[in-house]
């Protein structure tokens, strides 16, 4: 591996993009942050941070900055690495998620466990429109964590005041990254609903049908807790947005499940 420092102009940045290749999926908030930082005097060129090209010619580690230098409409000196072995994009970022609440400490956070399990959890759900495990190039950086953090930190803590007395409420029974997660992201929308949806589903009140997606999920919820076997987040997850979408469209259900075979349903907000 070979390192040179040199001027990046957003001629030259639009020339390395071109071998942009298997790298992270774009997120828009993220360049607008580092633009940001650039144009306002903020970003700090001597960070050892480097723009790393592989031994094929492609950029694996970058991508944002220099997106952020265009829009900033700058010219900033990066250090470049060459000839980086091919392996190394399996593992860039990988070590920094580790560290998010140390860095959401960083950023004045507290609950910084619950914020970062709740960044996690609604960015992926955002961007697909249900749960799984993200693969190594979705994984949020702890930088990525802490600007969302710093953008919404009034709606992160307004939900985790919300989930923390009605988890207590419900004799956690259902498990409170469910409630972080889905009162955070439908509020902006359905925030009577989703409220609603919340205490029935963690106490039980306000349940008079026994076929409402809510009693369903409750009673999933319920049998789960008792169960030595514990089912997948992924699936419990789907099924929280399968109970959500038929109790917002007003539908009763007779059982709630994932068939096999059957796709995830996206969420509703």
């Amino acid at each position: 591996m070979q390192t040179n420092e040199i001027l990046i102009t957003p001629e030259l940045a639009n020339e390395f993009l071109l071998s942009n290749k298997g790298n992270r999926k774009i997120r828009p908030y993220y360049v607008t942050y580092l633009a940001k930082q650039m144009k306002s005097g903020l970003w700090q060129e001597q960070t050892g941070d480097t723009i790393k090209i592989n031994r094929s010619g492609d950029l694996i580690d970058g991508q944002h900055r220099l997106l952020a230098l265009i829009k900033a409409g700058m010219s900033i000196k990066f250090l470049i690495a060459y000839e980086v072995d091919n392996m190394a994009f399996d593992v860039i970022d990988q070590g920094l998620s580790r560290s998010s609440e140390d860095a959401l400490k960083a950023f004045g956070a507290t609950n910084t466990r619950r914020i970062g399990r709740l960044i996690r959890n609604a960015d992926i759900i955002q961007r697909i429109g249900y749960y799984r495990v993200p693969n190594s190039a979705e994984v949020l950086s702890v930088r990525e964590i802490g600007v969302i953090f710093l953008e919404q930190k009034d709606s992160i803590y307004e939900t985790i005041h919300f989930a923390h007395k009605i988890y207590e409420k419900g004799l956690y029974i259902i498990p409170e990254i469910f409630i972080l997660t889905f009162h955070y992201l439908l509020k902006n929308k359905y925030q009577k609903e989703i409220e609603v949806f919340l205490i029935s589903l963690c106490t039980g009140l306000g349940i008079n049908e026994p076929h409402s997606p809510v009693n369903m999920l409750r009673t999933r919820f319920l049998v789960e807790n008792k169960s030595l076997k514990k089912t997948p987040r992924t699936i419990m997850m789907a099924l929280f947005i399968k109970a959500w979408n038929n109790y917002i469209l007003g539908k009763s259900i007779k059982s709630l499940k994932i068939n096999e075979g059957e796709e995830y349903q996206t969420l509703i907000s």
